[in-house]
């Protein structure tokens, strides 16, 4: 039993599935791959923030006449990940800033938080980055790798689905 391929048909089909490919790559550079790493800063923030200190005293932030409590536990809450950053393709995790001068009361459970003092805490911005941050990374690392594939997957399908590419 004898096949024959018509070879100028097989080459349009390759031809065809790749220019098909190469869309699905450009499309997945822009939106979903931001949705993909943001499955990945989860346990990654949870980590670090189970890293970071928690001291024992109500301490106060002044800043001309106002004055804002900061509660024990306050950097803890403050990590998250950095939103405003749009123009970035890829998604950061840190302290949050900016709350410590409008709240009268910042750190608390429901409240906002702000971690302007994280290098403070630490002696230096490289410390905190190397013993919170850093070190989030080496314990979260492999969930978060695991929590990417099965998200950047989900996406390649979807957008495979959308091309028509099944």
């Amino acid at each position: 039993m004898s096949v024959t391929i018509d070879r100028k048909s097989l080459e349009r089909d390759v031809r065809s599935f790749s220019k098909r490919t190469k869309e699905i790559v450009k499309d997945f550079d822009k939106g979903p791959r931001k949705r993909v790493l943001r499955k990945g800063v989860t346990p990654i923030r949870k980590a670090a923030r189970s890293l970071t200190p928690v001291g024992t005293k109500v301490h106060f932030y002044r800043r001309g006449n106002k004055e804002t409590k900061i509660n024990p536990g306050n950097l803890r809450r403050s990590i998250d990940r950095i939103l405003g950053l749009r123009k970035s393709r890829d998604e950061f995790i840190g302290p949050r800033l900016g709350a410590a001068g409008k709240e009268s009361e910042i750190g608390k459970p429901g409240q906002k938080a702000d971690g302007y003092y994280a290098a403070m805490v630490f002696g230096s911005q490289k410390r905190f980055q190397s013993r919170v941050l850093f070190a989030a990374v080496r314990l979260a690392r492999s969930t978060a790798i695991q929590r990417m594939k099965l998200a950047a997957r989900k996406e390649i399908q979807r957008i495979a689905a959308q091309k028509r590419l099944r």
